[in-house]
């Protein structure tokens, strides 16, 4: 969910990653809000490597990563080591450790791009729906079905 603040001061940002996709190695950092036992765990954090910078699932590209990420991470950042957003995680697999998948940077700006058009540009259906296909990819923290 894209979230607006009004604030008298600049607030931080994190710097979307540019280029094409990450190069496999390329270390990583999730950053979640899991829970254990009813207990929330804000701002955990798990590192790991990419798996494969451009990984095709269906109709979609992600970035698969194998840092460990649990229900509670989706939606959160997956950051390379500078601190730049590689991608927002989407999914992982509950019987598979070490296999966790993020929409890439690269889909992530045209979204913004579009949320920050100006109001009466005449893109806000486009914005709307591309919105909702976010929502719908992230739906919550799929999980892959046990293999």
């Amino acid at each position: 969910m894209i979230l607006e603040i009004d604030s008298a001061e600049p607030l931080p940002t994190l710097e979307l990653a540019s280029g094409g996709p990450p190069p496999v190695g390329t270390p990583v950092l999730a950053i979640g809000h899991p829970t254990f036992a009813g207990t929330e765990l804000p701002f955990t954090l798990t590192s790991g490597v990419v798996s494969c910078g451009d990984r095709r699932l269906g109709e979609v590209s992600y970035v698969q990563f194998d840092a460990p990420v649990h229900a509670g991470f989706s939606g959160g950042p997956l950051l390379d080591r500078a601190g730049r957003v590689l991608g927002i995680v989407a999914i992982h697999s509950a019987r598979q450790p070490g296999i966790a998948f993020a929409l890439p940077a690269a889909d992530l700006r045209p979204l913004l791009d579009l949320v920050r058009a100006a109001p009466g540009e005449g893109r806000e259906a486009e914005a709307r729906h591309t919105v909702e296909r976010w929502l719908d990819l992230l739906a919550g923290g799929r999980v892959l079905p046990a293999a």
